[in-house]
């Protein structure tokens, strides 16, 4: 499922990593875990990977994604700070993930990460996903329980229903919706 979350737990390999029910840690350089039917959709769907972790020093480490095994191509890196042992969400970019692949995740260096869940992402989401800040939301606002949410919509959109099209305006004015209203 495209943007299903995952939990790290669920790898199929992996090589150096502790794997407990609190997730997976221990990382040192060239440690990895390996996920296979990972499903990234079309070209330019999914352009982010949303991962919950937590650190307790102030470090170098870097987690690299990889396409396709271990020495696979490098799509994106998460680059993991002092979180005081707090879990917090993160996400990085990645480019050139499409369609149905093997995901790696690769250690660069030592850590003492422990990683939750990764979530694949478009650039933004609608509603009801867990968001970093307002860009993660399209147009929608990331609320501060950390999910997307559309705004009130007597402050900003006014719904309609008319000639069997529904839909909403941003001028927070009711009119008769237009062809191009029904497209969207």
């Amino acid at each position: 499922h495209l943007y299903e979350r995952r939990n790290v737990t669920d790898l199929v390999d992996q090589s150096g990593l502790l794997v407990t029910e609190a997730g997976v840690s221990g990382f040192d350089s060239g440690d990895w875990m390996t996920y296979t039917d990972v499903w990234f959709g079309s070209a330019g769907d999914t352009v982010r990977i949303h991962f919950q972790f937590s650190s307790s020093t102030q470090g170098p480490g870097r987690i690299d994604a990889r396409l396709g095994g271990v020495d696979g191509v490098v799509v994106g890196s998460l680059s993991p700070w002092n979180t005081n042992g707090e879990f917090v969400d993160a996400a990085f970019d990645i480019e050139g993930a499409e369609g149905l692949q093997q995901l790696t995740f690769t250690a660069s260096t030592s850590s003492d990460v422990i990683l939750k869940w990764f979530q694949l992402a478009p650039a933004c989401f609608a509603t009801n996903f867990i968001c970093l800040d307002d860009d993660d939301c399209c147009s929608n606002s990331c609320s501060a329980n950390g999910f997307c949410q559309p705004p009130q919509a007597s402050a900003y959109f006014v719904g309609y229903q008319d000639r069997g099209c529904s839909g909403r305006n941003e001028l927070a004015v009711t009119t008769t919706p237009t062809i191009e209203d029904c497209a969207v």
